[in-house]
């Protein structure tokens, strides 16, 4: 009651009067004003007890500081051990991140079931449109071309936009748990790749299993598989280059612009709409740094080489004689869209290797870049 009744305004006494009147107080005054005059004028006569109680606050008072500036150590003494800078353990914060983000995930169902299901739908409908194309004639072979082209850059774009909202909404937590040292930013970025990626497997494979029987790609599963590991590796470069663009760019609406001009860019670039002999040399570097480019032309070239006897053939005009000319379809593949089919697997490393940087650059953008308004 002591202390509550005040802050009611319905205490009647006052403390500070009342310590004013009381014999505490005079006996400290007493004591202060001893303590400020020399021993020789404070000794009386029954002995010199004030005059030793000045000499001991004098001599108190004279002592020079243990340290000679706050956090320093004291002489003679060895420095602490230096406290870890996250109070638990690696294997702890491993633990939890994988737990929280597992958690996060299975409770985010209009993210991963959504898109699951999207793919299934996209897949079919292209798988309907383009069911299997008859490669002999020149429109066929680019129809399915293109059908392959707008698989990877359909998805990889629905990926990319898909987890910007849902990674802008958790950097805010992450500044607040970055702030309280709960755990490092490495730990961070890599826990959630390994619990995103499981994610990325199932919807790629969803989609290629559907998609790939009913265009009528080759029928060899150890080029099912090449292909879905190539399609795995786009949707999961699409996917961790939107969660970079959120975690360096200042909010998710600039993160989205940048990411559409990109997608745009990579297109465009990639040697299907603008072949790349004909793209300007200034130009060229893009395709070069572009993630489609090494995507389609590694699928491209695992689904059309063959060498030899009994190759199937493309049926294209002439320009000169007007007439229709059976070309090997590799050959034809390879000159009209410059396919590289011992290169397939380095193109494949560099996807891998993209993919890498990426997930770097994230690292040091969730280690250093902030954009909280203070």
């Amino acid at each position: 009651d002591v202390f509550t009744a005040p802050s009611r305004g319905e205490h009647p006494v006052d403390f500070a009067a009342t310590y004013a009147q009381s014999e505490l107080c005079q006996e400290n005054q007493t004591l202060l004003e001893t303590m400020r005059r020399p021993p020789e004028e404070s000794l009386s006569p029954a002995g010199s007890t004030s005059g030793a109680m000045w000499v001991q606050a004098r001599s108190r008072a004279s002592t020079p500081p243990l340290d000679s500036h706050v956090g320093s150590p004291r002489e003679g003494r060895k420095k602490k051990k230096e406290e870890p800078k996250f109070a638990a353990s690696d294997l702890t914060q491993i633990r939890e991140l994988v737990v929280k983000f597992t958690l996060g995930y299975w409770r985010t169902p209009q993210y991963n079931f959504t898109r699951i299901m999207l793919v299934a739908v996209v897949a079919t409908l292209l798988g309907s449109v383009y069911y299997h194309i008859d490669m002999s004639t020149q429109s066929g072979f680019f129809s399915s071309v293109a059908v392959q082209f707008m698989a990877f850059l359909f998805l990889g774009i629905l990926n990319l936009n898909q987890v910007m909202p849902v990674f802008a909404s958790e950097r805010a937590v992450y500044y607040r748990e970055r702030a309280s040292n709960m755990y490092a930013a490495h730990w961070y970025s890599l826990t959630f790749s390994v619990v995103e990626e499981p994610y990325l497997i199932v919807t790629s494979f969803v989609f290629v299993f559907i998609f790939y029987w009913m265009v009528g790609l080759r029928a060899d599963w150890g080029l099912f598989f090449s292909w879905w590991l190539i399609y795995n590796l786009v949707t999961s470069f699409f996917t961790f280059f939107g969660v970079l663009l959120v975690v360096l760019l200042p909010d998710g609406s600039t993160a989205n612009l940048v990411g559409t001009a990109a997608t745009n860019i990579w297109s465009m670039f990639c040697g299907f709409m603008i072949p790349v002999n004909s793209i300007p040399a200034v130009w060229r570097f893009l395709y070069y740094f572009n993630p489609i480019t090494y995507a389609v032309n590694s699928a491209l070239s695992m689904q059309y080489y063959c060498i030899g006897a009994g190759c199937p053939t493309v049926s294209s005009l002439n320009p000169t004689t007007g007439q229709l000319v059976a070309t090997d379809r590799w050959i034809y593949a390879k000159d009209s869209m410059g396919l590289h089919y011992n290169e397939r697997w380095l193109y494949i490393g560099i996807l891998a290797i993209a993919i890498g940087v990426t997930r770097s650059l994230t690292f040091v953008g969730l280690r250093f870049v902030s954009h909280l308004n203070r």
